[in-house]
């Protein structure tokens, strides 16, 4: 098993301590503060702590940029301190991460989260799906990734932007497809923009992503699954394998399956990503079923 690094950026309401239950952890754990005072009762954990101001990519860059512990590492994960896990599901998603050889990948979120993306939401017939789209909330990207592409990291305070760009990156780079690991979903516990978006006043994430785009003249591309793997009882092994361009259809109507499926989506969230899935390019053929 490689070596595995979660760097998170936490306020006085983390809830990094589950991360560290249940079976012993295959990784270790970094904390940046962004408060200002470190709640005292943290430091009989043991972890590495850094306070550092800012948002979470600002703070994110800072450390890199600072430090070079991370570069022995072979997975490196930036979860969102709202996130609801332990480590016996983080050390199985680690593993997956590693046996299929992402450069970037995220956990699915399950039925009981707030959510951006619909693409995000545990999708229940597949173990794995490939996307061309990680969130920002809990990227995980391998060494070779993160070597070429954290450097973006400090252009976004809000992160909008670059985690549209990433899949383009890892094209660029002949890197693998990003994916989501559906067989290791996790709780995001809090509403969205709870926390704020880390730009300053007057300032929003809407910017970020408009002066990015500008930059690389590029344009978001609208979010795909391009493909999905089923592991019966989680062995890689054993593995059944759909894509847009060998399966369309039954990828794409296990997908839509999957939608109905979901209990924190309402109706027009779901037909509106149903819609999406069909008007994709990749899934041509569903509209002729």
């Amino acid at each position: 098993m490689g070596k595995n690094l979660v760097v998170a950026r936490v306020g006085e309401k983390s809830l990094h301590r589950n991360w560290l239950r249940g079976d012993k952890p295959n990784f270790d754990l970094v904390l940046l503060f962004y408060g200002k005072v470190v709640p005292e009762d943290w430091a009989e954990d043991g972890l590495e702590t850094h306070v550092i101001p800012g948002s979470k990519w600002e703070g994110i860059t800072s450390y890199l940029d600072n430090t070079v512990a991370w570069r022995d590492y072979d997975r490196v994960c930036f979860p969102d301190d709202d996130l609801l896990f332990d480590a016996t599901l983080l050390n199985s998603f680690f593993y997956f991460a590693e046996t299929l050889e992402f450069d970037l990948c995220q956990p699915a979120l399950d039925f009981n989260s707030y959510f951006s993306h619909p693409v995000t939401l545990q999708s229940v017939s597949f173990s794995v799906r490939f996307t061309n789209f990680v969130e920002i909330m809990c990227p995980c990207f391998s060494k070779r990734f993160l070597d070429v592409s954290y450097k973006l990291f400090a252009e976004s305070p809000s992160g909008w932007g670059m985690d549209n760009y990433w899949a383009t990156m890892l094209d660029q780079n002949n890197m693998n497809l990003p994916g989501i690991l559906d067989c290791t979903p996790i709780t995001h516990t809090r509403p969205i923009g709870s926390a704020g978006s880390g730009c300053a006043p007057g300032h929003s994430p809407h910017d970020d992503l408009a002066r990015f785009c500008q930059k690389r003249d590029f344009k978001v591309p609208v979010t795909r699954v391009l493909g999905g793997l089923c592991l019966p009882d989680g062995d890689p092994t054993n593995t059944k394998v759909m894509s847009c361009d060998t399966t369309p259809v039954e990828l794409a109507l296990l997908l839509i399956e999957d939608v109905f499926r979901q209990t924190n989506m309402n109706q027009f969230q779901k037909m509106n990503y149903i819609v999406q899935l069909i008007a994709s390019s990749d899934f041509e053929a569903v509209r002729f079923v």
